[in-house]
């Protein structure tokens, strides 16, 4: 298994991630915010892996994280009014929570498609 890099690669997905969700181009549901508990779990246990901790991805601990992934994903839902665009928001959260529960090498963090 291949070292991954701590910060580079973890900090330009988390960074895509959440300048996607502030765009607006996802939204929040019940799959929405289970991915960002999935997401969350995943990053927490690569980080030894990654030789990296949430301060080094700039949050305060995996709760800060969280809420941050709540409060975007929330607020791009809020700004998609029409129910076909919702229904495509879900359908990413969903995808993405697969891949994030599907993890067995701490690489499938770095295959979500933000």
């Amino acid at each position: 298994m291949s070292r991954l890099p701590s910060e580079p690669r973890l900090a330009v997905f988390v960074s895509l991630t959440l300048m996607a969700l502030s765009l607006g181009l996802v939204g929040c549901d019940e799959s929405c915010d289970r991915m960002c508990d999935a997401q969350a779990d995943l990053m927490e246990a690569c980080f030894p892996t990654w030789e990296s901790s949430w301060q080094e991805q700039s949050y305060s601990s995996r709760d800060a994280f969280v809420e941050r992934c709540y409060v975007v994903w929330g607020e791009a839902a809020e700004a998609s009014d029409e129910a076909e665009a919702q229904a495509v928001i879900a359908e990413r959260c969903r995808v993405q929570l697969q891949i994030a529960l599907a993890d067995e090498d701490c690489e499938s963090v770095l295959q979500i498609d933000p």
